[in-house]
């Protein structure tokens, strides 16, 4: 669950126009969190969040985290299937 904590220290500071410190650091320690173990009910919201972070600064990127966090999310609907 320190995914979820990250997660929402990066919102927060996006919240509150410290959108360096909400990129650089918050959502970068949570997306580390998601890259390295499977906890795929928090890595659509922390992709989620990473995507809404980056539409500042990085359209691109941004992108990536909106693509990852919908895979993301089939991923656990088909997984619902079985």
């Amino acid at each position: 669950m320190a995914a979820f904590a990250w997660e929402y220290s990066a919102r927060l500071a996006l919240a509150g126009g410290k959108h360096d410190r909400a990129d650089e650091e918050d959502i970068s320690v949570a997306l580390e969190i998601v890259n390295t173990a499977e906890v795929s009910v928090a890595a659509w919201r922390v992709h989620a969040a990473a995507w809404e972070i980056c539409l500042y600064a990085d359209g691109s990127r941004a992108e990536i985290e909106r693509t990852k966090a919908q895979a993301v999310i089939l991923q656990i609907a088909e997984s619902l299937r079985s």
